[in-house]
């Protein structure tokens, strides 16, 4: 009997540790970017896991204007599991108005997973959030990174900008788009 419990403890063991989960804390996720394989890289799973609490900074709702613009940005955290990678990120809504109050653009009543939504982002080798942009007009170049940098010295206040990816479709029959959010860092706050 003894030896029949050693050999399932030792098939145990040996099972479990074929299955353990690699661990990635989010602020290395930009180490996997752009790499052979990515995050799963030679692990069997995957979860990028925000350990040391390194998204809290962002979560909340920020306002800022630029360019006659109102912006107000909505950032939760959620846990996402595709395939053999599980992975907490932000998401960020999103509603734009002008001057007088009158909405021009906005995301906040859509769901997260909405492709206008911003999400599928990183945390950059800076301590950046990157998430991915995708606008009204993709196609006609409303399209790229968002880069949202909290401040170091003021937990309240944070810079904002687009890198425009731009690229034109060719089922864009309008010419590009205008871009509404700034291209250049605005500050925002909470």
């Amino acid at each position: 009997m003894r030896m029949y419990t050693t050999l399932i403890l030792i098939i145990f063991f040996a099972y479990s540790s074929t299955e353990a989960q690699t661990i990635i804390p989010v602020e290395e996720s930009y180490k996997y970017i752009g790499t052979s394989g990515g995050y799963l890289g030679n692990n069997s799973s995957v979860y990028v896991k925000d350990v040391n609490n390194k998204l809290e900074k962002f979560l909340g709702t920020w306002t800022g204007s630029a360019n006659g613009y109102n912006y107000e940005f909505t950032v939760t955290k959620r846990t996402i599991k595709f395939g053999a990678i599980k992975e907490d990120e932000l998401v960020l809504h999103y509603t734009i108005t002008d001057d007088q109050g009158s909405v021009l653009e906005s995301t906040s009543g859509l769901s997260d997973d909405n492709p206008l939504v911003m999400k599928n982002g990183h945390m950059n080798e800076l301590g950046s959030y990157v998430f991915s942009y995708n606008g009204m007009s993709t196609e006609c170049g409303q399209s790229g990174d968002f880069y949202f940098n909290p401040s170091e010295f003021i937990k309240t206040s944070a810079d904002v900008y687009l890198m425009v990816n731009g690229e034109i479709w060719p089922n864009c029959d309008t010419g590009p788009a205008d871009q509404i959010f700034p291209q250049q860092w605005m500050i925002i706050n909470k």
